[in-house]
Formats: C-alpha cells, structure tokens, sequence
C-alpha cells in the first residue's frame, strides 16, 4: 500500500468524521462508505486512532475523540425588558424597565378611533 493512497484513504475517512459531528461507525461501514478494502480500513482507522482523532467505542464503532456535548449558545434572556403602553386615543409610550424609565412617547398613526 503506497503511502499517497494510505494518506487519500486517512484524509477521506477525516473528511466524513468532520463532515458528519457525532458519526459512529464500525469498520464495516466505513469500508463500504469509503469504497476501501478492510486490511486497509483497519490500519487507517487504527492509525487516526493513534493520532487521537477517533477513539473506539465500548461498542466497537469508531467516533471523533472530541465528539462530546456540544456547546450550546446561552439561553437568552426572555423578560421583557420594555413595555408598550398604549392608551384607547392611540398615544403610546415605551417604558424601558432596565433603566426605570420612558424612553418613547407618541401616536401611533393609524391608531385613532
């Protein structure tokens, strides 16, 4: 096995794994994923394994190291920060809650009875 096809072999099953976060699969299907004998897929597995890209699981699949809980975006802060008031003759005011104060008064237009 020459070594420009053992790195064409490493960089495609690399390139799925990123591809794909949380991919789980067992030598079987990344053969047949990658169209690759299975000596070779083994060494190649075997070898991002070293390289501490993939680990193997207690089931035997194989799985991105890395792979984990992903980061998540805080959860935004929901409570509404300004109120709109709106009076029956159209006249409205925005007050801002952070700042306890009013922070924008008028009519609406289209709003008159």
């Amino acid at each position: 096995m020459s070594t420009s096809l053992n790195q064409e072999v490493l960089e495609r099953i690399r390139a799925e794994y990123l591809e794909m976060p949380g991919l789980r699969l067992t030598v079987e299907q990344v053969q047949r994923l990658c169209g690759i004998e299975r000596a070779m897929c083994r060494v190649a597995l075997e070898t991002l394994v070293e390289a501490k890209f993939l680990c193997t699981k207690s089931n035997g699949v194989y799985a991105r190291l890395t792979d984990g809980d992903i980061p998540r975006p805080a959860k935004a802060d929901l409570e509404r920060k300004t109120v709109i008031h709106m009076s029956p003759m159209g006249n409205a005011h925005v007050t801002d809650r952070t700042r306890g104060r009013r922070c924008w008064s008028g009519s609406v237009p289209g709003s008159r009875r």
